[in-house]
């Protein structure tokens, strides 16, 4: 059995005696077979990912949600607070960023995420991420 699908059956094991949110499901193992794979990096480079969740109004209602998931399947982060980010250096402490949820970014934010893209970051993003920018 692939390295791949084997959290995603543990997902859907403990899915049967743990009914939760069929989204939360989806996106979590997403991230888990993004983080386990990471096909766009060079393997050395695997190992040093730095993720960084973006933490935002629009996401506070699912913020604990967000965090235990990631919690439950032992992934490392650190927090982006985004009314904080203003320009491209403040996303330096990480490679990686997630936007789970984050519906608005305002043009300062935006431009910094784009800069930071532009230098070699990567992004995940989940929800209607930039629906009301």
């Amino acid at each position: 059995m692939s390295k791949q699908l084997t959290p995603l059956i543990r997902d859907l094991t403990i899915l049967k005696s743990n009914p939760i949110d069929p989204k939360t499901i989806v996106v979590s193992t997403l991230i888990g077979l993004l983080l386990n794979s990471l096909p766009w990096l060079p393997a050395a480079s695997a190992q040093t990912v730095q993720l960084g969740v973006v933490k935002s109004r629009d996401n506070q209602g699912h913020w604990s949600g967000i965090t235990e998931r990631l919690h439950s399947i032992g992934v490392n982060y650190c927090i982006v607070d985004l009314t904080e980010v203003k320009k491209a250096s403040d996303f330096d402490n990480t490679n990686l960023l997630f936007l789970p949820n984050v519906e608005f970014l305002h043009p300062k934010q935006f431009q910094a995420l784009q800069e930071w893209i532009a230098q070699g970051g990567k992004v995940i993003v989940s929800g209607p991420t930039g629906l009301l920018s």
